[in-house]
């Protein structure tokens, strides 16, 4: 039995069908299939960097069992010959022990001189007798020493052969026009090899200085020198 045609619809043109209208149905969007996770970028990354891991610890370990020495040892080679010597222990070691200090009445040598000190008068005030003398700016200290010429050659003796020297670092020359107020001034006399002569060495020095050195030296261009302590 066939179906009966549609009515005509009012709009449509004399001799066309009417076409129904079906609800619009939209496209399903079609979904991406998901990589497996052993195909991701990240994953290779990370094994990559486990596998450099593991190789570097492979190859690194015999080193350390070549390396490893018993503590308080160190490697040495002689010859080609490779021995094991014990180090010192710092917390054990012996501490340095200094040389004794060298007061009146010691010794000490400077290149060719030897140098022995006599005595040390401070708080001098005046120099010389009624007709010629001399006071100091501040004080006169007199360094009288044993100097006796060790070497092969002659030396002579000079102002610049001894000085004084203050805990704060300050130091004092001996004063040449001092020496010549001295009954028997040593000032620029030759010491021949073996030979010796006992001379005084006179400082002008403030009267609140307390030197606590007497450094002893060869002479002008001697760049060697010695220390007695006071006191």
């Amino acid at each position: 039995m066939s179906q009966p045609p549609y009515p005509q619809q009012p709009g449509v043109p004399q001799g066309q069908q009417y076409a129904p209208t079906y609800p619009y149905v939209p496209q399903q969007p079609t979904t991406k299939p998901k990589k497996p996770w052993y195909k991701r970028w990240w994953v290779w990354v990370i094994g990559v960097i486990v596998l450099i891991s593991f190789i570097s610890q492979l190859g690194g370990g015999g080193d350390d069992a070549a390396t490893t020495q018993p503590a308080g040892t160190t490697t040495q080679a002689v010859d080609g010959v490779v021995t094991e010597a014990p180090v010192a222990d710092p917390t054990t070691a012996e501490p340095v022990t200094e040389a004794p200090a060298v007061g009146i009445g010691g010794t000490l040598t400077v290149g060719e001189v030897q140098y022995t000190l006599l005595d040390y008068t401070p708080g001098v005030t005046s120099l010389g007798n009624e007709y010629f003398n001399t006071t100091p700016q501040g004080q006169f200290v007199i360094v009288t020493l044993t100097v006796k010429n060790i070497g092969q050659d002659a030396i002579t003796v000079i102002g610049d052969m001894v000085a004084l020297r203050s805990p704060d670092g300050t130091e004092y020359s001996a004063s040449d026009e001092a020496w010549a107020y001295l009954d028997d001034s040593p000032l620029a006399k030759d010491i021949n090899p073996g030979n010796s002569l006992d001379a005084k060495f006179v400082f002008d020095i403030p009267v609140d200085a307390q030197p606590t050195v007497v450094e002893v030296s060869e002479g002008f261009w001697g760049m060697n020198t010695a220390e007695f302590t006071l006191g």
